[in-house]
């Protein structure tokens, strides 16, 4: 769920080529992973990336996909658009 998350999401912000993104979460759906569940809808997503932030060391690193075997590591996240990119996930099975 979080790398096709972390996939919506960048592509979202323009970070990742909308065929790159289907590429990716067609693969994760082909592997047979679930990309969806119920509690998704109700997780408290800045909680949650403060509470990963602190397990950090203080510091947020998100590592995001830039193509197909490239990345980079992002050192904020709009939370906008992470709601945003949660409510597209959560329209998966």
């Amino acid at each position: 769920m979080g790398m096709a998350l972390d996939c919506l999401y960048a592509a979202e912000k323009g970070l990742l080529r909308e065929k790159e993104r289907d590429q990716i979460i067609h693969l994760l759906q082909d592997l047979g992973f679930r990309l969806s569940h119920p509690v998704l809808a109700k997780l408290d997503l800045e909680g949650a990336l403060d509470r990963f932030r602190q397990h950090l060391g203080g510091t947020l690193c998100i590592t995001l996909p830039l193509g197909i075997g490239c990345r980079a590591e992002f050192h904020q996240m709009d939370l906008e658009v992470l709601h945003s990119s949660r409510d597209r996930l959560m329209a998966f099975p």
